[in-house]
């Protein structure tokens, strides 16, 4: 078997208004996490973190990964929440095997699932919320590549159009879902001064739905590896300036929950690098 599924032991700490924490096991690969709830709505699912050795690599709330399935056309599962690291979306098998998460037996990976208060429904049921779950695992194989998925806060302070970040070189982009509520009307990205992309909202809309994904709700979603092929697609930043320039409706901040893929070693060198000398 190319992978096997294992039970996630028991959380420690939780409740309403508190956080469920697991220490992981290592020195395999991690394909994906899923996450089943009991008494907990997906709306209360207020952060899902994965820290590994101190680092921060998944940063988002529940619901994000609700939208991804969406995206990918993946059956609804209620009370199930999962954390993809392989793409299954991706056309080759080292596309997919190298976006898993690799860890190293010394390593410290803890999972943190913070809850949010009890509903008024909840409180009169006396209802306790349970976290439990299990997780597809390959073989061993050195961490050359790092994914990570996180969510950042842009100020979008005018509308027509805005220059929001230098995106920090390095990690190469696979996907951004922009949380605009219906306002981002076109997408630029310049690198070293130059126009690499330019799309208009519904010309986005069809080339996901022309690659069998889906758009989601009240989002923009810019995915450099729509194609499916990933490793050659994805947004490669190291070594260069890198702006993106939403044209907007109206003004306010915009969440932005970026799926990034970087080089283990050195995160500001490219992990095209990386996998070639692996």
């Amino acid at each position: 078997m190319r992978q096997s599924r294992k039970q996630l032991d028991s959380f420690n700490g939780g409740g309403y208004s508190n956080v469920f924490t697991q220490q992981l096991d290592t020195g395999f690969v991690y394909d994906e996490i899923a996450l089943r709830l009991a008494n907990i709505n997906i709306d209360q699912v207020l952060q899902i973190e994965l820290v590994l050795n101190g680092d921060s690599i998944v940063n988002v709330d529940g619901q994000h990964f609700k939208d991804l399935d969406a995206h990918f056309g993946e059956a609804a599962e209620s009370g199930i929440l999962r954390i993809p690291f392989k793409d299954l979306s991706l056309k080759t098998d080292a596309g997919q095997n190298l976006s898993a998460l690799a860890t190293e037996i010394t390593d410290n990976l803890v999972l943190k699932v913070r809850v949010g208060a009890a509903t008024q429904a909840q409180i009169d049921a006396g209802s306790v919320p349970g976290l439990s779950g299990y997780y597809f695992a390959s073989s061993y194989r050195q961490r050359v590549v790092l994914p990570r998925i996180y969510q950042e806060n842009i100020a979008i302070g005018m509308s027509g159009l805005n220059n929001y970040k230098t995106f920090e070189t390095g990690p190469a982009i696979r996907r951004m879902f922009f949380k605009d509520n219906g306002r981002i009307d076109e997408f630029r990205v310049r690198r070293n001064n130059q126009e690499i992309v330019w799309v208009m909202k519904a010309d986005n809309a069809n080339d996901l739905k022309r690659q069998k994904l889906n758009t989601v709700a009240n989002q923009f979603v810019f995915s450099p590896v729509m194609t499916h092929f990933g490793l050659t697609d994805m947004l490669q930043t190291a070594g260069t300036k890198l702006e993106f320039l939403p044209t907007v409706s109206a003004a306010g901040d915009i969440a932005v929950v970026i799926h990034t893929l970087e080089n283990a070693v050195n995160p500001k060198a490219s992990p095209m690098a990386a996998l070639a000398q692996a």
